[in-house]
């Protein structure tokens, strides 16, 4: 199963989390701006995974094809992009830090260019109404005009500052905030505003300032928002009370994420700017557990669409894979450069392991029947083997010599013995040969060798305390040589003895 890690520097990197391998690298560093944002292309596309968008601080954005690793096109809004979301028709909506949301209607084929459409203004009309004037019965009827309204191409100036911005599931309304600028509801169609959240006031009646970070829809009821260092939620049902009805006290530091799944519709994840992450169940307001190991701003999360599986991102540098149920960490990759932005691929992992293990209890069951087999043809007789063992007489030196091929066949001794139809899995034919070669150490030598070889004098220490050099340079001689000396000893020995 892919991951796909959007670098702050403009590298965007896609890694399998199973085969802890990297399987794609694209993008151009920039050191002058950073990612902001990163999301899929649109839903109607078939694959629509290998075609993403990418916001960043400088206003640039990019449409790029991962699967062939191709920069599709790339507009530029001048201002730091805070939100990106493709819609129905060919539309996507991009929302500007300056509080501009633009909706641009694009030429198709969406999927090898990236160009907006000219489009001309839809005026709509009001009906007539009818309005008496003075006493007369004359009756004028007086056409309302409404401003005219785009719904091709627009771009609405919904607020002067913009930190926060979601769009409920249906895609058809947008919530925002931002420094000073309370929770706002627009809807997209009529493009106007629905609601508006109402300000807190402590007790001196002050109003308290808000400063939202992050919107997250969790239906089309009910939205959370990170204002600061807390967490708020609204239920959009009630016309009248329009203030949270959750208030809860995160951490001491800003907001940076906050994620929700229907996997568990009773519980939001979060984290801030110093690495804590930790869910929170919405009916009781309470800390449920927390997401360890990570250190320093967690940037995003992301949570995959049908697996209790969790990832965060951060300026760590660390991809990390969480295990929703018992908040376990599953994997923890370093990528090397700082991370901003995590998305999930839709697409279930393979259970490989399993796979190999399949296949290899199946090769195991063939080999067991294909000897079975054989034993039955062989009628369960045993078979005998033969096993020669030669005496090798090594020098008395411990480092390795060449071996010799003049031992005698005479000095070798053969050991029958009856292999058990069990043992067939050797492979041994009837008249198959073994030789074992006899081994000793230099403290069971015979004592007859000891007798006739003269017994060596150990050399003499030189002057400057170190051993005799020559006495080392021997042990580099062969068999050959060894025989040789002792042959021509023996000879000198031999001639002594006359002479006496």
């Amino acid at each position: 199963m892919d991951v796909l890690v959007g670098c702050s520097t403009g590298v965007n990197k896609i890694y399998n989390i199973h085969k802890k391998t990297p399987t794609g690298l694209y993008g151009a560093l920039n050191t002058t701006s950073e990612l902001n944002v990163m999301t899929y292309g649109w839903d109607s596309i078939e694959n629509n995974e290998d075609y993403v968008f990418y916001g960043y601080t400088d206003g640039i954005l990019k449409y790029w094809n991962q699967k062939e690793k191709q920069l599709i096109g790339e507009i530029n809004y001048g201002q730091s992009i805070k939100s990106i979301h493709p819609l129905n028709n060919d539309k996507l909506l991009v929302a500007l830090e300056n509080g501009l949301v633009d909706v641009k209607t694009l030429t198709s084929p969406i999927t090898t260019q990236l160009t907006p459409m000219n489009l001309p203004t839809l005026n709509k009309k009001k009906n007539s109404t009818a309005s008496t004037l003075g006493k007369s019965n004359k009756s004028k009827q007086i056409e309302q005009l409404i401003e005219p309204v785009n719904t091709q191409s627009f771009s609405l100036n919904v607020s002067t500052n913009l930190s926060g911005f979601a769009m409920n599931p249906s895609k058809d309304k947008f919530a925002f905030g931002g420094k000073d600028v309370n929770l706002t509801i627009w809807d997209l169609e009529k493009q106007v505003k629905t609601y508006v959240a109402k300000f807190k006031h402590d007790f001196l009646n002050l109003q308290e300032p808000v400063s939202i970070n992050v919107v997250k829809y969790m239906n089309e009821d009910k939205i959370i928002i990170g204002s600061d260092f807390r967490i708020k939620a609204y239920d959009l049902r009630s016309k009248t009370n329009r203030s949270s009805f959750l208030d809860v006290s995160f951490s001491k530091h800003p907001i940076q994420a906050i994620q929700y799944t229907n996997q568990r519709e009773h519980y939001f994840y979060a984290s801030d700017s110093i690495g804590k992450v930790f869910s929170y169940d919405i009916r009781t307001g309470r800390q449920v557990g927390s997401f360890k190991d990570s250190t320093g701003s967690v940037k995003d999360i992301a949570i995959h669409p049908t697996l209790p599986l969790l990832a965060t991102v951060g300026l760590d540098r660390f991809l990390r894979v969480y295990n929703l149920d018992n908040r376990k960490m599953l994997h923890k990759i370093f990528l090397k450069q700082r991370l901003s932005t995590v998305l999930f691929s839709k697409e279930e992992p393979t259970n490989e392991i399993a796979q190999e293990e399949e296949e290899i209890w199946k090769n195991l069951d063939e080999n067991k029947n294909r000897v079975d087999n054989d034993n039955e043809e062989n009628g369960g007789k045993n078979r005998s083997i033969s096993i020669k063992v030669t005496d090798n007489m090594d020098s008395d030196d411990g480092e390795e010599e060449e071996e010799e091929e003049d031992d005698d066949d005479d000095d070798a001794q053969e050991f029958p013995m009856e292999a058990d139809s069990d043992d067939s899995d050797f492979g041994l034919g009837d008249d198959d040969d073994i030789s074992v070669k006899k081994e000793y150490d230099d403290d069971s030598d015979d004592d007859s060798d000891e007798d006739e070889k003269p017994k060596r004098k150990t050399p003499a220490k030189s002057k400057n305390g170190n051993n005799n050099k020559k006495g080392k340079n021997n042990k580099g001689k062969n068999n050959s040589a060894t025989k040789k000396t002792s042959q021509v000893l023996k000879k000198k020995f031999a001639g002594l003895k006359k002479r006496k």
